[in-house]
């Protein structure tokens, strides 16, 4: 506990997305030290300040659902992100959507779906010999959690569009992009935690109360391992992601956040005590599907659904940016 009474679940969300804005800003220390001998180049940093405070909603809101549903089913429905996205950069990118664009956003939403059924199907099961009463309890905030889940990932589109928007054009490197909008992230959230000390929430409690998070740490050297290996994980998945799209294609990126996903999955079957469900299996694999067919990683068997090279090189010329939706994210 914070106080150094009895023990207690450690329930700080937006203290932990602080936790992943710093292994961000770690991306930093990759950048300098991976970037060429002699470079001088200078950025406009500033630009990454808007996509941040987008990151700042997205995370928080993520890791507020994280504490209502599993890891396992977190994961997957960050998949979402295809969806959202796709629509998105045909909103306010004016990007043109294909037919094979069409059927991965429907691959994602079936995937989606299906996953989120799955979860309610778990729910008493991993309830064990609960009552009634806390059954329906347990799905229903199992079904809260989803659903921010969910919304988290407009907040993760819409600043993947204002990325390809007003960042794309500084050919600011990607690693230096991270970096960045973590410092602004963390600059953000640190006003934000401010706020939420002084603001009450259920029993009186501030809606985050950072000082009694900061004790538990400092009471818990196996929380604050956890937060560290949290922090870590996500400097060297960028700086993974990173490397493979430099020097392989998309399938390979496709790879590595599919393996991700099921090494969570993995743990929590092995270690969290999350409960199996088949329909999680063909959730995944419409959720993986939508993401490579998005992104080109596999291709549909019909070339009606793809554009001409002539077409692609129109949409080249009228829209020079990313044009990606890489499901992954940070």
């Amino acid at each position: 506990g914070g106080g150094g009474g009895e023990p207690r679940p450690f329930d700080h969300p937006f203290v932990v997305a602080g936790f992943m804005f710093v292994g961000e800003i770690s991306c930093l220390l990759v950048h300098y030290m991976t970037r060429a001998r002699g470079c001088r180049k200078r950025y406009n940093t500033n630009v990454c300040a808007l996509p941040a405070m987008f990151d700042i909603s997205a995370t928080c809101i993520m890791y507020v659902g994280l504490t209502m549903t599993t890891a396992t089913t977190m994961q997957m429905m960050r998949g979402t992100v295809v969806f959202f996205t796709g629509l998105f950069s045909a909103l306010f990118l004016k990007r043109r959507l294909w037919p094979f664009h069409w059927c991965a956003l429907f691959s994602v939403c079936v995937g989606a779906a299906v996953v989120g059924y799955a979860s309610l199907l778990v729910a008493p099961a991993e309830a064990g010999g609960a009552s009634p009463a806390d059954g329906e309890h347990g799905l229903w905030q199992r079904l809260r959690g989803d659903a921010l889940v969910v919304v988290s990932q407009l907040f993760v589109a819409t600043q993947m569009c204002i990325e390809e928007r007003f960042v794309t054009g500084h050919d600011m490197p990607a690693l230096l992009t991270v970096g960045c909008e973590g410092l602004w992230g963390l600059f953000g959230l640190f006003v934000l935690l401010a706020v939420l000390q002084h603001t009450p929430g259920a029993h009186g409690h501030p809606v985050e109360d950072t000082i009694d998070a900061l004790a538990q740490i400092h009471n818990s050297p196996r929380v604050l391992a956890f937060l560290v290996a949290n922090a870590c994980s996500i400097a060297v998945f960028n700086a993974i992601g990173v490397t493979i799209t430099k020097t392989a294609s998309a399938a390979y990126r496709m790879v590595l956040d599919s393996m991700r996903t099921i090494g969570v999955w993995a743990f929590g079957l092995a270690f969290a005590g999350e409960s199996f469900h088949p329909l999680q299996l063909v959730g995944f694999a419409f959720l993986a599907l939508g993401a490579m067919l998005y992104n080109e990683a596999v291709a549909l068997p019909c070339s009606a659904a793809y554009p001409s090279e002539r077409q692609r090189e129109e949409d080249k010329a009228r829209l020079p940016g990313r044009g990606g939706a890489w499901a992954g994210g940070r």
